[in-house]
């Protein structure tokens, strides 16, 4: 499917494709494709401006990272995750920002930044 959005030029299909495959290849526990993956799909959408893949494929890295142990790296995609959904109608997006964001405090000793944002 990927190869066919290109061939056709279709940058939004090429990141939502990329998109899936990096959640797909986190639920499988490939974190290197995966951030490879999303990382591609994220600066596809911010050449499209697509506030929602942005903050998906944030939320999404944001995941891998605390994950495997980056929680800076973490709270950094989340907190960006977090900025733009607040800018969007987008509250699915906003609350999964807020609770991984959340999480990623908690595990981090910032037990009043978890709080706030859970």
């Amino acid at each position: 499917m990927l190869d066919i959005y290109r061939d056709l030029g279709n940058r939004l299909g090429q990141a939502n494709v990329l998109t899936n495959l990096g959640i797909m290849r986190r639920l499988t526990g490939d974190y290197p494709a995966a951030a490879r993956d999303l990382e591609e799909a994220l600066g596809i959408h911010r050449d499209l401006d697509d506030h929602p893949g942005q903050t998906m494929a944030l939320n999404n890295l944001g995941l891998i990272r605390r994950e495997t142990g980056d929680f800076a790296a973490a709270a950094r995609d989340l907190e960006e995750a977090l900025n733009i959904s607040r800018g969007t109608s987008d509250r699915l997006d906003l609350a999964n920002a807020l609770t991984y964001l959340g999480a990623v405090r908690r595990l981090t000793g910032d037990l009043a930044g978890a709080a706030r944002d859970l």
